[in-house]
C-alpha cells in the first residue's frame, strides 16, 4: 500500500514539474515572439523565467537596447503577481477567454533608466515647475533642473522599484487599483483608486465599457520623503547664511511667487500644510472624494486646474489632517483699499502666518493698477513698520503687504491670502524698491 502511494505521489510530482516546465516554455516562447516584434525598435533580451512558490512569475535580467536612443534600459526582475500558482497557471486560458482574473499585479525591481532619458524627463515643463517650487528662493540652485539638484545634494539616481496591481470585488461591482514607486532618496509614492463599475462580470467586453463610465469612490496620492527635502533645506539654509526659520519665511514667499507666475494662488490651508511639511518633511497625502462621472466631468476642460472647483480634495501632512486643498486661479494677494483703515497688528497671527482667518471685511484685494505712494528710502523703512507697502523685486514682481520688520539686510511682510495671511521675508539684495501704499 505504501509503495503504491509513494509511486502515485511521485507520478503527481513529475506531472506537476512537467506541466510547470511546459508553462515556462510557453512563456519563453511568448517573450521570444515579443522580442522579434520589437527588433525594428531595439534588442530585447532576458536571462531566465521562473515561477515562485507564491504564484509569482519572474522574468529576470531583462534588457532593452533601443536603436534610436543611447543607453540601455534594464531591470533586475519583472514579476507578474497572481494570488496562487493555480491562478497563475490558469492565467493564460483566462485571458484567452477575454476574462480578467480577480486580482493581478506587475512589479519591476531595480529598474535602471539611462541618464540621458532621465535628463530629458527633468527638462519636461511640469518637472521643471515642481523643481522651481522645491528650490524657490534658493540662490545656490537657481534655474537648476531636477538632475542638477540631485547632483548638488549628493543623491544618486538609484534604480527604482515600481508596482501596479488591481483587485476586483464580487462580479465586477468594485475595483481597486494600486501603484507604488520607490525612487531612492527622493522618496516613495503611493496611489490608490477605488472604482465602482458595477459590471456584474469580469468579462472584458462588458467590464471595459463599465470602467469608462464608472463612478470613482476615492483616489489617494501619498508621498513619503526619504531624505530629499531635508537635504535640500540643509543646503539652501547653509548657502543663504540664514537661520532655519527666517529661511522658511523667505522660501514661502518665493514659493508663492512660483505659483503666481503660473497663474495660480494657493490659499491659507494649502500654504499652512506646505509650511508644516517643510518644517518636518515626512509625508503628504491628498485624498480625492467621490466623483460620480470622472470622464464626463473632464471633457471640454482646457486645464486640470478647472477640476479644482468640482473635486473634494483633502490634505494630510505628517499624519495630521489639514483640511481641503485651496488652489485658485489668478493672484489674490492684496492690500486694503485706500479709504479703509489698517487693522491693528496681531503679533500671534503674524507669527502663525498661514492659519486660516475669517474675512472681517477690513481688508480687500488691491487691484494691480491701484495707486501707490512715493519710493521709501531703506533707512526710512523702520518708521513705516505696521503700515502698508508695495515691494518691487529685482525680477519685477510686485509684493504688497503690511511691513512687519525692516532690518539692515531684510524686511518682513504680512501678505493677504484667501481668508488668511502669510508672513514672508525678502532680502535687501532681492529688492528693487519699496513704495508706500496710498
Amino acid at each position: 500500500m505504501l509503495k503504491q502511494v509513494a509511486i502515485g505521489g511521485a507520478v503527481l510530482v513529475l506531472a506537476g514539474l512537467g506541466y510547470h516546465q511546459y508553462e515556462i516554455g510557453q512563456i519563453e516562447g511568448s517573450l521570444d515572439d515579443l522580442a522579434a516584434e520589437l527588433r525594428p525598435l531595439g534588442e530585447l533580451d532576458y536571462s531566465r523565467v521562473r515561477i515562485g512558490v507564491n504564484g509569482h512569475l519572474h522574468v529576470e535580467g531583462l534588457r532593452f537596447d533601443p536603436h534610436a536612443l543611447p543607453g540601455r534600459l534594464q531591470a533586475e526582475r519583472i514579476s507578474l503577481e497572481s494570488e496562487s500558482i493555480p491562478e497563475l497557471l490558469r492565467l493564460r486560458r483566462t485571458l484567452a477567454r477575454d476574462r480578467l482574473p480577480r486580482a493581478l499585479g506587475v512589479s519591476v525591481h531595480q529598474l535602471r533608466i539611462p541618464a540621458t532619458w532621465s535628463r530629458a524627463n527633468a527638462d519636461a515643463p511640469l518637472a521643471r515647475f515642481f523643481t522651481r517650487l522645491d528650490t524657490a528662493g534658493c540662490a545656490a540652485l537657481a534655474d537648476s533642473d531636477h538632475t542638477r539638484v540631485l547632483d548638488r545634494l549628493g543623491l544618486d539616481r538609484p534604480p527604482v522599484d515600481l508596482a501596479l496591481s488591481y483587485r476586483i470585488e464580487g462580479s465586477g461591482e468594485r475595483m481597486e487599483l494600486r501603484s507604488e514607486h520607490h525612487a531612492g532618496g527622493l522618496g516613495i509614492f503611493h496611489t490608490r483608486m477605488e472604482l465602482e463599475p458595477r459590471a456584474g462580470t469580469r468579462n472584458l467586453d462588458r467590464l471595459a465599457p463599465a470602467l469608462l463610465e464608472a463612478p470613482m469612490r476615492e483616489l489617494t496620492f501619498e508621498y513619503r520623503d526619504a531624505g530629499y527635502y531635508a537635504s535640500l533645506q540643509d543646503l539652501c539654509i547653509r548657502e543663504s547664511g540664514m537661520a532655519a526659520e527666517p529661511w522658511r519665511e523667505h522660501h514661502m514667499g518665493e514659493w508663492l511667487q512660483v505659483w503666481a507666475d503660473a497663474g495660480l494662488q494657493p490659499g491659507p490651508i494649502l500654504t499652512h500644510g506646505y509650511r508644516e511639511f517643510i518644517a518636518n518633511p515626512e509625508s503628504v497625502e491628498i485624498r480625492v472624494g467621490r466623483v460620480r462621472e470622472p470622464l464626463r466631468e473632464t471633457r471640454g476642460m482646457d486645464s486640470p486646474v478647472q477640476l479644482l472647483d468640482q473635486l473634494d480634495l483633502r490634505l494630510t501632512v505628517n499624519g495630521e489632517r489639514i483640511g481641503p486643498v485651496d488652489l485658485h486661479t489668478g493672484n489674490f494677494v492684496g492690500l486694503p483699499e485706500e479709504d479703509q483703515p489698517a487693522p491693528e497688528q496681531d503679533p500671534t497671527a503674524a507669527e502663525t502666518a498661514t492659519l486660516p482667518a475669517p474675512d472681517s471685511g477690513t481688508e480687500t484685494a488691491l487691484a494691480p493698477g491701484a495707486p501707490t505712494g512715493g519710493i521709501l528710502a531703506w533707512e526710512a523703512l523702520p518708521g513705516h513698520v505696521d503700515r502698508y507697502a508695495i515691494v518691487i523685486t529685482e525680477r519685477g514682481h510686485r509684493r504688497p503687504g503690511r511691513l512687519l520688520e525692516a532690518g539692515d539686510d531684510h524686511l518682513r511682510l504680512r501678505q493677504r491670502l484667501h481668508g488668511g495671511f502669510i508672513v514672508i521675508r525678502l532680502q535687501r539684495d532681492e529688492i528693487r524698491e519699496v513704495r508706500a501704499a496710498r
